[in-house]
Formats: C-alpha cells, sequence, structure tokens
C-alpha cells in the first residue's frame, strides 16, 4: 500500500492544528483532485494517516456535525465517543481506498487531552469503538507515537496490526542518524502480536529539497533497510520519487511481487 502522511488532508486541519475533517473524497491543497483519485489512477491500497481531533471538527455535533465528541476547550483537542461515527468514518474511507487507518499522536492525545485523564474507561471506547469499525470493514489499524496503555489495549482489539516503535524519521537527524534503534521497544509490542515499524527510511544519502535543508543527509541507508525488514512489520521507503529511489536496495526486502522477505518474528534487543 501506499502510506500518506498528515500533509494529505492539509487544508482539513483546524486552528488548533488537529484534524478539522479527514475525507478521502474531498479535494485538498496537496489533492486537489482528491485522494480518491490517486487511488483510482493507481490501484494501490492506501494508508492513511490521521492526528488528534480539533475541537472544532465538522463532525461534533458542537460544530454541526452528526456525532457525539468529548470536547476539551483548554487544549482545543476532541475526542469521538460515537460508534457510529467511527462506523461511518472508515465506511467512507473504503470509497477512496482505505486499508490500514493509522491513528497518530496517540501520546498527545492522552496527556493533552483532560478527560482521558479523569474518565476511567474513556480511553478504552475510544480505541474499541475505533478498533469494532475497523474489523466490520476489513481495515486494519496501525497505532503511533502510542504509550504502553494503548499497546496492552490492542489485546481487545484484532484489527490492530502493527505500531510504531521509533521516533519520527524527521527526528533522525536529532538522534546522531540513530533513530533505528528500536530493539528495546520492540519488546513490548512483539509480545502481544503486533508488528514493528520503524517508521519510513531514505534509501539514498542526499534528498535534494528535503524539508530539513541542505546539509541533512543519512549516512545510514543499508542499516535502515535491514532494520526496517527485521522488523517483520511495514517497510517504507521515503524517497524523493524517480531518480532518489535506490530501486537495488529497496529490492533487497522483497521478490519482484512486492512480498516483502521478512523473519518469522521481529528483532528485538
Amino acid at each position: 500500500s501506499l502510506q500518506y502522511d498528515s500533509w494529505w488532508y492539509g487544508a482539513q486541519k483546524g486552528f488548533r492544528q488537529g484534524c478539522f475533517e479527514w475525507n478521502g473524497n474531498k479535494p485538498s491543497d496537496r489533492f486537489p483532485q482528491t485522494l480518491e483519485y490517486v487511488y483510482k489512477k493507481t490501484g494501490l491500497p492506501i494508508t492513511a494517516h490521521n492526528k488528534f481531533w480539533d475541537i472544532k471538527t465538522v463532525y461534533a455535533k458542537e460544530y454541526g456535525g452528526s456525532y457525539n465528541f468529548v470536547i476539551d476547550s483548554f487544549t482545543g483537542k476532541s475526542l469521538p465517543d460515537d460508534q457510529k461515527f467511527w462506523d461511518d468514518l472508515f465506511l467512507n474511507g473504503t470509497k477512496w481506498g482505505l486499508k490500514t487507518y493509522e491513528q497518530d499522536w496517540m501520546n498527545h492525545q492522552n496527556l493533552d487531552l483532560t478527560p482521558l485523564m479523569t474518565d476511567i474507561s474513556l480511553g478504552r471506547r475510544w480505541l474499541n469503538q475505533m478498533g469494532n469499525a475497523a474489523a466490520k470493514f476489513n481495515l486494519t489499524l496501525q497505532y503511533c507515537m502510542s504509550l504502553s496503555r494503548h499497546v496492552l489495549q490492542s489485546l481487545e482489539n484484532d484489527a490492530v496490526t502493527q505500531i510504531r516503535v521509533t521516533n519520527d524519521y524527521a527526528t533522525n537527524w536529532d538522534y546522531g542518524g540513530e533513530q533505528w534503534r528500536l530493539g528495546v521497544s520492540s519488546i513490548l509490542s512483539s509480545a502481544v502480536g503486533l508488528m514493528p515499524f520503524k517508521d519510513v527510511y531514505w534509501t539514498t544519502p542526499d534528498q535534494p529539497d528535503n524539508p530539513y535543508g541542505p546539509r541533512v543527509i543519512n549516512p545510514n541507508t543499508e542499516l535502515d533497510s535491514v532494520v526496517s525488514i527485521l522488523t517483520a512489520g511495514p517497510v517504507g521507503p521515503g524517497d524523493r520519487m524517480g531518480e532518489y529511489m535506490n530501486r537495488t536496495l529497496i529490492m533487497r526486502s522483497c521478490n519482484n511481487e512486492g512480498l516483502l522477505l521478512k523473519p518469522s518474528k521481529p528483532v528485538t534487543a
């Protein structure tokens, strides 16, 4: 599948940079012809990112929507508390190629939303409603920036199949190029049956016009590739399209049909 980060719904972000509307049927600043159009052109299933919900999301009853949301006016975040919301969101997603829903910013969702710190059952309802809807429409879930509580809650939701176990690849430059270190964080996730995800990586050291600046290079392209495949989870080359993709290196991780050549269990420390 093709994985799209938060930039795909760019103009649909709200005033606190939370998600205002999440809809691949609608044009965005990056996809003026919609994400559905791209899916129909490529035929490739979609893994789509989402972050926390903005307080003024169009889905909340408080702002003209049809669904129950828990609103935190202090932080500007909100949280759906409505099974029908997830059912409708994922049903719509199947129409534009959604195969895996990535729930990112889970730590901020929990730690910044006061009701999740005071209502003992809200967090479980949130993730179970999401998981129930994913199972209903044969979708899978990827957790990202998650806390241990999220990992353990996945035991009630078979739709959760993968989890990112590293910092953002964008922070690679802040950690001396060692974002690939995931052996310890993979222990818990693999113990509960989740496939670790390293995040994307560059397969060529220099990516001109990248958003991190001209001095940023990746000296560990081969190491990143090896670690990615040893996780037994998703493998995500994140190069600029065209000549900046090292096809030789990428094809060491899969066969000609794209089937990943991975171990039977994730590598851990």
